[in-house]
């Protein structure tokens, strides 16, 4: 992961020297356990890059600037580009015009198919317009906003514990939030939301392609950073202004003893607090993104390995909360 790294500061230079320190002592172990086995022949020279890889990184710069990433497989279309387009002579600035080329026209092939798209989406809407108006009970379109009042939301409209008491919990963090973000509470008083008092519901997808959707996000609370399920987005008007908010499912209960198996893999564990106490935030609190794979009951595992900046996030986390980090 360090060499994938797009930028790097001295620490991560000297850190990525040390994960490969690690990573051939472990090499040496494990080639010499199995010397007996197998004869396998490791000296070939990805085995090797590894000792001057931040040798290079500090003289060239990252990794993207010279590695194959941008054209695995033999380099392909470069290579395709040498032997069909080039007369062999002075070939960089002959593929440099072949690679310009190409992305004019894969531009340009792109600019169709939205033209394509808009078209066909437009042709659509026109006709969920012809259908609106023929509708005697004058309901809205899909694209239309989802208005709530905060009376169905009350538990009733999701037949769950999720909604149970949701304008008294959103009047409660209402009270809290707004002067914590040194914002003024509406007319100096206390916020305190009537049942009929309407919110928009932001799009949000339950189901992908059919199958159930779990859109998992770093949180940054006031103490730490946490992981939690996204259940429901919405703008919420109050007083002059609108707040962009989340009901969010908190995975930050303890998990107790780290178990082996995390210590040696790496592994960041969180568990689930029942979705009963589901919480809200600042959409604006959200950090990014987070995938999570579900490891048994309510815990979870947290995947390090999706970028490099999710790779530092869970790296932070585990310092914070004293894990020994190994490679």
């Amino acid at each position: 992961m360090y060499a994938a790294f797009e930028v790097h500061t001295a620490n991560t230079i000297s850190e990525g020297r040390s994960a490969v320190q690690a990573l051939t002592a472990f090499m040496k172990q494990y080639i010499t356990a199995t010397d007996q086995e197998d004869d396998k022949n490791w000296s070939f020279p990805k085995l090797h890059m590894t000792t001057h890889l931040f040798d290079n990184i500090e003289a060239k710069g990252a990794t993207r600037n010279y590695n194959t990433k941008p054209n695995e497989q033999m380099h392909g279309p470069l290579k395709d580009s040498y032997q069909n387009r080039t007369n062999f002579k002075n070939f960089t600035e002959q593929i440099l015009h072949i690679d310009h080329w190409l992305l004019v026209a894969d531009d340009i092939s792109r600019r169709v198919l939205d033209l394509d798209e808009y078209v066909k989406a437009t042709s659509q809407d026109q006709v969920n317009d012809i259908n609106d108006n023929a509708n005697e009970d004058g309901s809205n379109s899909e694209s239309d906003p989802i208005i709530h009042d905060l009376i169905p939301l009350d538990g009733s409209m999701h037949n769950d514990d999720t909604f149970t008491n949701f304008h008294v919990k959103l009047n409660s963090f209402l009270n809290i939030f707004l002067p914590v973000s040194n914002i003024p509470l509406p007319d100096g008083k206390r916020v305190h939301l009537p049942l009929n008092h309407t919110i928009v519901e932001c799009r949000f997808l339950p189901q992908f392609f059919n199958v159930p959707r779990f859109d998992c996000v770093f949180i940054q609370t006031k103490e730490k950073v946490i992981l939690g399920c996204l259940l429901f987005l919405f703008e919420c008007p109050v007083g002059k202004d609108v707040f962009p908010l989340a009901l969010v499912h908190p995975y930050d209960a303890p998990t107790g003893t780290r178990l082996r198996k995390d210590k040696h893999l790496n592994l960041y564990r969180v568990r689930a607090k029942p979705q009963a106490q589901a919480e809200f935030f600042s959409v604006r609190s959200i950090i990014r993104g987070a995938l999570l794979v579900h490891d048994e009951n309510l815990d979870y595992l947290v995947v390090d390995t999706v970028d490099t900046d999710m790779f530092l996030h869970v790296k932070e986390m585990h310092l914070q909360a004293g894990h020994v980090v190994r490679i």
